[in-house]
């Protein structure tokens, strides 16, 4: 009988972990230039597939958001709004 070797895909977490684990690793290590270049190379791999899921997470929230008739549920703010929709928030909340 052979053997599965299947690779459980890490979680967002667990990822992001290890590439924060990785980034440190090459700060303050004296790693020989090859091993820091393969360091390098599998972070890169690894912060393009947290990208990825990220990316498909973003595009199942923009389904979720919409209506039954194609209607948006919630209208897209910049950024800069919901910060000051933040702000006003707070400011409701230490009164």
């Amino acid at each position: 009988m052979a053997s599965k070797s299947t690779k459980k895909e890490p979680t967002f977490e667990e990822g992001l972990g290890q590439l924060e684990n990785m980034a440190e690793q090459m700060e303050r290590s004296d790693l020989p230039l090859e091993e820091l270049m393969k360091l390098y190379e599998s972070g890169v791999q690894l912060a393009n597939q947290l990208s990825d899921k990220l990316n498909v997470m973003k595009a199942s929230m923009e389904e979720i958001k919409q209506g039954k008739n194609g209607k948006p549920l919630i209208v897209q703010s910049s950024l800069a709004d919901q910060m000051s929709m933040t702000e006003l928030q707070n400011g409701r909340e230490e009164q």
